[in-house]
């Protein structure tokens, strides 16, 4: 017989699974939160590897505000997936450009991707970049394009111009955070 004191049973499990992720997403939504605030990031990238709507939209919609204060905005990380790729009802303006798999469609436990961009010519602090800065960046991709891509993105098709610092924060393996500082890449034309 299952059930009994100490959250024992089906019940209890998915209280316990619950609360786990309850945890997880309030880690996430201070971790991705903290990312915000470096001046020199230009992308970050927040990736889980779950099914909950808790660590995916709902931390990306608590965070959104903040984010468009310093600066950034949602960008689609894969332009080329073809259907819809957020939970329906739409739960946010802005969510057309999350994506996320389907358990049944997709064969798979769970994945969801969020980028974020920062506005050309913004900062974390939400103003706009000196002078200073703005040719510090450009000397910074000069330099870059003279070196070459350092990391073998020529074989994705990537020029890299600078090699970014990353910031990686995990937790328990299950959501990922990457800031990207001042980086500039392109696709090569062929």
């Amino acid at each position: 017989e299952k059930g009994g004191e100490g959250g024992e049973g089906e019940e209890g499990e998915k209280e316990v699974q619950m609360e786990r992720v309850k945890q997880l997403a309030a880690f996430q939504k201070l971790a991705l939160l903290h990312t915000f605030r470096f001046p020199n990031v230009q992308r970050i990238s927040y990736s889980t590897c779950s099914i909950h709507r808790e660590e995916n939209e709902d931390v990306v919609a608590a965070v959104l505000p903040i984010a468009r204060e310093n600066g950034f905005e949602l960008k689609d990380p894969f332009p080329q997936w073809k259907r819809t790729k957020f939970l329906d009802p739409k739960p946010f303006e802005g969510a057309e450009k999350l994506v996320r798999t389907d358990e049944e469609k997709d064969a798979t436990d769970g994945f969801f991707v969020a980028l974020f961009v920062k506005a050309k010519g913004e900062r974390a602090d939400g103003e706009e970049k000196t002078r200073e800065e703005e040719q510090g960046d450009e000397q910074r991709g000069e330099q870059g394009r003279e070196r070459g891509p350092q990391d073998g993105s020529q074989d994705l098709g990537v020029e890299q111009e600078e090699l970014g610092k990353k910031k990686e924060t995990e937790k328990e393996g299950r959501g990922k955070i990457e800031a990207v500082t001042t980086t500039a890449s392109k696709r090569k034309t062929k």
